[in-house]
């Protein structure tokens, strides 16, 4: 990957969000898309999540969530809902592996922390697994990654829920390429 542009911030460089975004777009928007949902909306706060997916199989391969306050600094007093989409939009391209040579965090979370002097809240949310898209993920990868530690980190590093019946079912697609019949959509 090239070098993105950073932001030195009391000696740590930040990638910008837009800078992420810029990149996402160019490498990889063919094979990879981001889809944003509010999962939850008050009249002062707001969470948000972004999740990038694979375009081919609907495999969600990276997400991000940020929480924002309406009130919580002077930017946010008209703009906390664009400042948390920009905010899942940094942490979910993060997540994919894009500007994060110093961390997760972007420039503007970064910056926001020291506005706010508090820390910044994060909530991890623990996925079921659509095993149909995830079928036909898993079917997509090459050889190479076809084996259980390579699924099962992936899966851990997503914060999926993975289960008995998951293994299996990953188990029975790398060896027959079949999955188990008795495996429920979720």
């Amino acid at each position: 990957m090239s070098k993105l542009k950073t932001v030195n911030i009391q000696g740590k460089d930040y990638v910008m969000v837009h800078d992420r975004l810029k990149h996402f777009r160019e490498t990889y928007q063919h094979k990879y898309g981001m889809v944003t949902t509010v999962l939850e909306k008050t009249s002062t706060t707001i969470l948000v999540q972004a999740a990038i997916i694979e375009k081919e199989s609907g495999f969600t391969v990276a997400t991000g969530t940020a929480f924002e306050e309406a009130a919580s600094n002077f930017i946010n007093k008209g703009s906390y809902v664009e400042n948390a989409e920009t905010s899942a939009w940094g942490r979910a391209l993060g997540c994919f592996g894009i500007g994060i040579d110093s961390g997760v965090a972007s420039y503007e979370e970064t910056a926001n922390y020291k506005l706010n002097n508090k820390k910044v809240e994060t909530t991890v949310t623990v996925q079921d697994v659509d095993v149909e898209a995830f079928l036909k993920w898993v079917a997509a990868l090459p050889k190479k990654d076809k084996n259980m530690k390579h699924i099962v980190a992936f899966l851990k590093d997503n914060n999926y829920n993975i289960t008995e019946e998951i293994k299996q079912t990953i188990t029975n697609a790398i060896t027959n390429g079949k999955s188990n019949t008795t495996t429920k959509k979720r």
